[in-house]
């Protein structure tokens, strides 16, 4: 493998991604590593990019909202199918992935770990998206580890929660967009 490559894999190609790509900062991936300083494969300059983190993530941000937004419908058509158990796992880790890259999106970073992800969900989306965060964490766990049944009650709160966080990241690609074109409006 050329040194120009880190041994990260992509997930089409089989090869790792350019040091270009891990300069900029393509992935928030990319970020989480050079903050740790842990490189597992040739020489990459580890300065932070100088673009924004809104340009920086402005795709992956795009593409997460789309492909964690069918997670949720897909979990609507579950419960209208009468199959509740898998609604909490696909409203959970579509809220998580959301979260995560609106964090990434305003130059945050961000965690998998829970315990430091929810503090930074409440200071930066507020109390209500903690709220639905939270309580869709509690209803994974129930389901995953407790090995607990779901009822229809406690999908259709996932599925509401899942969606009011949704709806916050909608909000956040609307408002950069709409500033953009006042920006280019105003020349």
């Amino acid at each position: 493998m050329p040194e120009r490559y880190l041994s990260i894999p992509t997930e089409n190609s089989g090869e790792g991604y350019q040091d270009d790509e891990f300069k900029m900062e393509k992935l928030p991936l990319f970020t989480a590593a050079k903050r740790k300083g842990i490189i597992v494969f040739g020489n990459i300059d580890l300065k932070e990019s100088p673009e924004s983190s809104e340009v920086k993530y402005k795709d992956f941000f795009k593409k997460s909202l789309e492909f964690e937004s069918k997670k949720v419908e897909i979990a609507e058509r579950m419960l209208q199918d009468k199959l509740p158990s898998g609604v909490f796992a696909l409203c959970f880790v579509a809220s998580k992935h959301l979260l995560q890259a609106g964090l990434a999106m305003k130059g945050i970073g961000f965690s998998s770990k829970i315990k430091i992800l929810l503090p930074l969900i409440e200071e930066h989306f507020g109390c209500q998206i903690a709220s639905s965060f939270k309580r869709l964490f509690s209803f994974y766990v129930k389901t995953e580890y407790q090995l607990q049944l779901p009822d229809k009650d406690e999908a259709t709160l996932a599925i509401e929660d899942a969606n009011r966080i949704t709806e916050v990241a909608r909000g956040m690609m609307k408002t950069k967009e709409e500033a953009k074109r006042v920006e280019i409006k105003n020349g």
